[in-house]
């Protein structure tokens, strides 16, 4: 494959005095990713920097053992789970840390998908955008939002969806925190991917519409 063009862009959110998303960028390995964090004492950043570290370090002999990226992807994603639930054992502090986490592998004409939490990954193909992951919440009790239903670290152990995806030229592919989700239609997100700076109209456009969480957007476009 030739070189991937990649952009990516990261903000606090005007709710929040720490920006608690992480994000994973190895245009060499073919693996991107998006962390949204959530927790006390700054747990919440704490768990999105560790899922994305210990899935950087832990990917590249994941693959090496494993007869297909989708299960490297997943083993890589059960570790992080691991080490930020012992993280959270062993420190009353961050009791309840965890992170939502949306990661993508890129293999010749095929990607994969592993994702847990509400973060998403979408692909913008001849101008249609099609969400590729599902949220892992549900509506509130009161009507008002949606309660996390998935994420990693909260748990000892964590179901992870793997979706697999072939992949044409020009193909573009976006993985996000929820800063935008709930404020951006489809439409919206479209037409901010088909800008000259993807990431950042689809800033601004967040902003525009009131969304004061923290926002972090990765945009991989196939040649």
């Amino acid at each position: 494959m030739s070189t991937l063009v990649t952009f990516v862009q990261s903000e606090t959110g005007s709710k929040h005095s720490l920006n608690e998303d992480s994000h994973l960028r190895r245009p060499d390995l073919g693996l991107f990713a998006v962390a949204d964090g959530m927790g006390g004492y700054q747990g919440g950043a704490i768990a999105s920097r560790a899922a994305v570290e210990v899935i950087d370090e832990y990917f590249p002999d994941a693959l090496s053992a494993n007869p297909t990226p989708a299960r490297a992807l997943r083993e890589s994603l059960l570790a992080a789970n691991f080490t930020i639930f012992e993280s959270s054992a062993n420190n009353p502090r961050l009791i309840g840390m965890g992170t939502t986490l949306t990661a993508i592998h890129l293999q010749s004409d095929r990607l994969t998908v592993a994702h847990v939490g509400d973060s998403r990954g979408y692909r913008l193909r001849d101008g249609e955008l099609t969400q590729l992951t599902v949220d892992h919440s549900t509506p509130r009790a009161d009507g008002h939002g949606y309660l996390l239903a998935r994420a990693l670290g909260v748990n000892e152990r964590v179901e992870v969806d793997l979706v697999e995806d072939a992949v044409r030229s020009g193909d573009l592919y976006l993985l996000c925190s929820d800063g935008f989700c709930g404020f951006l239609e489809a439409d919206a997100i479209a037409a901010a991917l088909k800008q000259s700076d993807p990431c950042g109209a689809l800033h601004r456009a967040a902003l525009m519409r009131g969304s004061d969480d923290d926002k972090t957007s990765l945009i991989v476009k196939i040649p």
